[in-house]
């Protein structure tokens, strides 16, 4: 049945009849009959797809096969006879279409019932029969206007998937709700940021305070104030004095360049602009300009406004990222709001809930996390910027104020569950959305946080916040669908002319219902273009999200890619025309492209462009930097002569080139010093993906942004345990600085707590004494190697000379009682013998001493500090900090004399390699000033034994003690 199989490309023309397709058909498979002997397999592997090229076959068996097995079956003179014979024939495809003839034509689906299920070849089935039907009765049809859907299917995409409607206060603005909420529960908590504790009663009366300060300076009713903050209690004081004054608020993050501020200050034509107290040098404003500071206003006029608002009016005007050049704004009013929040299938919210504030003030997803939270009686929590891209502090936050409901972009999702799966499992809810999900990374977050409801949530800014959503109550191993619309919302998967596309066709998503936006601010071209009629609820419209989806067979939505240019980088919409038209107006550019392609699961930003050799890369990109968001700002960028171009003169973005993962060639690149240095350099390389950095390079200006500073701050922690907050790398950003503050820091560590903890945990504490550079930070390597085995404490070398009770104390602090487990290295041998010493007098049990390449002092020895080449390459700062604690060293060490005896078993690991002037003759080992004593031949020189591949080695010696 499969001999002499050849591929066929059936791909139809505009306006092409069946009768037409059939014709062309015959004639393309005439012309192909020469090829019949080619063999599939060869034809397959002599595609770009390989053996992907096919998966599916349509076989026309006209060979009477299942008769001739029959007949055969029925010989009268045969010596066996078989009845009720069944034959079929299988292949290695996925799917098999067989056409059988007869006095009827017999239609059989064959298929990899772990490919597709009974629901999926049912739909199939349906829609085959329909196009049959309707090719046999208009033969003469152009194909693009045949219908697959059936009226039972019509009437289940419409009907069934959308039946959302429920009942929820349609009639009422957000501050109507506001307001009754506050009467209901006044004295619940509304608000918490830090110590501040702010209830319903006292939040509104401060925003009553600020909305009649805001009508007294001329504030009107329908107009717009710009809100320039953080995540505050100001903001959201702010927010319920504008819609109260009521007007529009416009939210504008104060980290947006001050251009694009001023632009959409302009185009709202806002009347007032609201400061947060404390960002005043980020307005510049030519209206009226206010502080919002939310101690003062507990002072003011706090009785309540009459507001004659109207659910139609405006409540917000929200960017997003324009093909133009410029970004637009989006009209959102009180009702879309309202029935984002208010008595809807994917949230059941009450007072019972806290929610937490994650988004930027001018990111979509803040109005479900405000409103959420303050129309259904909840607290919402705001936390700075740090703590929540500080996954430790960040889960620790979430646990201790038991906060139930969280919302997260994808791209912090991955970050956060990459680095702790668990810290979600305090929440009821969690949302993620913006991107699509990493199956493997929700699978993991589902398995350690059980009780968990774990959600995929979706929705554009035009159909405000939130339009379907997926609660994944199972593993995934392909793509998570986006779900079912949310109340009081429908999707449809609509063709190029607008009709509805049956289920498991893709098409464009469309959204409708009561949270479609009144349109772009000043843009009817645009608005008319995307928001449309209604196709079956007459007075309503539907918004066209550019986005390809599908119907699954169950009524949920799978979302598959962008139907246009746009792209979604950390959450956020991005129009890469709008970057192009920018970088245009840089001086030096004269033709641009923008691009994203995904490297580890993360889209990045490419921007190729013709421009002269006078301006650099760094030039332009800081030129950009002050007109376009961070995240708009490309990572890698290619300068070619010319762009590629079609056959239609257009540019050609498939053939633009791919950077070879090469050093780039630059000039006047600054090597790293120092270890520290060192070190941060390779931590900024894996995580950039960049092969060379120089120690000045500006991390945010070569490609990273807060995520990425994420991954900085947890590499930092756990590879070299070294514990910052983010706003540590914001201040600092290139690796000079950040190296110069880790020495600093690290140096006030040493004075101040004397030891440091340099893995998770163990079965036993290990305590460790430094060599002679006096540092704890030493042992880092082997806390790595010994984690799980051993708690591993680093001392740092104490310059008084109550050192030896010191290290007794810190010892019993974090140990109560014995054993003692001990290690010193070098020098930190024979000072830890003297603190195995004090213990034991004290009556505390040492049972055993490791020492590393270390011999008894029976006699002082002059001091040699010498002249130390690395030091030259340390901080300024912090040079003669460390050289100091070096020489204190040295001067205790050389006078030092072990005397006396100990109980404890004393384990010596020798260097295995030793210098050639020296085979460590007169030297004194330990045997007679201990209990016990075990000698091992170690591995490397003396400086490498705690480094690299011999810490390795070593380690397995101590792990045998």
């Amino acid at each position: 049945m499969f001999i002499n199989t050849i591929p066929i490309r059936i791909k139809t023309h505009q306006d092409e009849t069946f009768h037409e397709l059939l014709i062309r058909c015959q004639k393309e498979m005439l012309e192909a009959e020469p090829f019949t002997c080619q063999p599939l397999f060869d034809i397959q592997a002599n595609t770009a797809l390989k053996q992907e090229l096919i998966d599916h076959i349509i076989v026309f068996q006209n060979y009477p096969l299942q008769q001739k097995i029959a007949d055969s079956a029925d010989q009268t003179d045969s010596p066996l006879q078989i009845d009720q014979v069944q034959v079929s024939e299988q292949s290695g495809y996925n799917f098999n279409l067989v056409v059988a003839p007869g006095e009827e034509l017999v239609i059989k689906f064959s298929y990899n019932a772990f490919v597709y299920d009974a629901a999926w070849i049912s739909c199939i089935k349906r829609q085959f029969t329909q196009a049959l039907s309707t090719a046999a009765q208009h033969p003469h049809m152009p194909i693009a206007d045949f219908s697959f859907l059936d009226a039972t299917e019509k009437e289940q995409i419409v009907t069934q998937f959308n039946n959302t409607k429920t009942e929820y206060p349609k009639n009422h603005t957000i501050i109507d709700l506001f307001r009754e909420q506050v009467e209901k529960t006044p004295d619940h908590t509304a608000l918490v940021y830090g110590n501040m504790s702010i209830s319903y009663k006292e939040l509104d009366k401060r925003s009553n305070a600020l909305a009649r300060e805001l009508i007294q300076k001329g504030f009107r009713q329908n107009e717009t104030a710009g809100i320039l903050a953080a995540h505050s209690p100001e903001f959201m004081i702010s927010v319920l004095a504008v819609l109260k004054a009521g007007g529009a608020y416009l939210p504008l993050d104060a980290e947006l360049p001050p251009e694009r501020v001023s632009f959409m200050l302009e185009e709202t034509q806002a009347k007032m602009l609201i400061v947060q107290k404390g960002l005043e040098q980020n307005a510049a404003f030519s209206g009226t300009c206010m502080i919002a500071d939310a101690q003062a206003l507990m002072e003011e006029n706090h009785f309540p406004i009459n507001s004659s608002s109207s659910p139609d009016d405006l409540a917000y005007i929200m960017y997003t990222s324009g093909s133009t050049g410029r970004p637009k704004g989006v009209m959102i009013t009180n009702r879309n709001v309202v029935s984002l929040v208010s008595n809807s299938n994917y949230t059941s919210a009450s007072g019972d809930d806290r929610f937490i504030m994650t988004g930027s003030i001018s990111f979509d997803a803040v109005t479900f996390e405000m409103f959420g939270a303050l129309l259904n009686g909840a607290s919402l929590h705001i936390i700075d910027k740090s703590t929540m891209l500080t996954p430790d502090r960040f889960g620790a936050y979430l646990l201790e104020n038991d906060i139930t409901v969280l919302f997260l972009t994808t791209a912090l999702f991955n970050q956060l569950a990459q680095v702790r799966a668990d810290m979600f499992r305090g929440l009821h809810t969690l949302y993620v959305g913006g991107e699509a999900l990493s199956p493997a990374l929700m699978n993991a977050v589902r398995h350690d946080c059980p009780d968990l409801a774990l959600h995929n949530i979706y929705g554009p800014t035009e159909n405000t916040t939130f339009s379907t959503f997926f609660e994944m109550k199972r593993d995934y191993a392909g793509p998570i669908p986006i779900g079912k619309p949310i109340s009081n919302s429908t999707a449809y998967i609509l063709d190029t002319k607008g009709r509805l596309l049956p289920i498991g066709v893709p098409g464009e998503l469309c959204v409708g219902g009561d949270g479609v936006a009144k349109g772009y601010l000043n843009r009817d071209d645009l608005t008319n273009a995307l928001f449309s009629p209604h196709p079956f609820l007459p007075g309503e419209r539907i918004y066209r999200t550019g986005d390809l989806a599908r119907w699954l067979p169950d009524g949920n939505l799978e979302y598959i890619s962008r139907i246009d240019r746009q792209m979604k980088i950390r959450g956020k919409r991005i129009e890469p025309a709008e970057i192009e038209a920018r970088l245009l107006e840089m001086e030096g550019v004269q033709e641009a492209a923008v691009t994203m392609r995904e490297i580890d699961g993360e889209g990045q930003l490419y921007a190729h462009y013709v421009g002269d050799d006078k301006r650099t890369e760094k030039e332009i990109r800081a030129d950009l930097a002050r007109v376009l968001p961070d995240y708009m700002i490309p990572q890698h960028w290619v300068r070619v002569d010319r762009m590629p171009l079609t056959g239609n003169g257009k540019i050609d973005r498939s053939a633009l080139p791919i950077p070879e993962n090469k050093p780039a060639k630059r000039q006047n690149i600054i090597l790293p010093r120092n270890l520290v240095e060192e070190e941060l350099a390779n931590i900024w390389k894996q995580v950039l993906g960049v092969n060379t950095i120089s120690i000045d390079d500006d991390f945010f200006a070569i490609g990273g942004h807060s995520l990425k500073a994420l991954q900085v701050i947890h590499t930092l922690k756990h590879q070299q345990h070294i514990d910052i907050q983010i706003d540590f790398l914001f201040e600092h950003p290139t690796i000079a600085q950040l190296a110069e503050k880790l020495y600093s820091k690290q140096l006030r560590a040493a004075d101040e707590q004397h030891v440091i903890k340099l893995n998770q945990h163990g079965a036993q504490n290990l305590f460790c004494f430094p060599p002679i550079s006096g540092f704890g930070i030493y042992f880092k390597d082997l806390a790595l190697l010994l984690n799980e085995k051993a708690a591993v404490y680093g001392f740092h070398f104490i310059e008084q000379d109550t050192r030896i009770e010191q290290y007794v104390n810190c010892m019993t602090d974090i140990q109560p009682e014995g054993p003692y487990v001990l290690l010193g290295y070098s020098a930190g041998g024979n000072l830890a013998f003297e603190v195995a010493q004090a213990m034991e007098r004290k009556g505390l049990e040492v049972s055993d001493f490791i020492i590393v390449d270390a011999y008894l002092k029976e006699q002082p020895l002059p001091i040699d500090i010498g002249n130390d080449e690395s030091a030259a390459y340390l901080p300024e700062a912090v040079r003669e900090k460390v050289m100091k604690k070096k020489r204190n060293y040295q001067a205790y060490w050389a006078q030092l004399l072990n005397e006396g005896h100990i109980k404890a078993s004393i384990h010596f690991i020798e260097a295995g390699i030793h210098p050639e002037t020296s085979e460590n003759t007169g030297l004194t080992k330990w045997e007679g000033a201990c209990g016990n004593y075990s000698e091992y031949s170690g591995f490397g020189a003396h400086k490498d034994m705690l480094e690299g591949t011999y810490a390795e080695k070593n380690a397995d010696i101590i792990l045998d003690f």
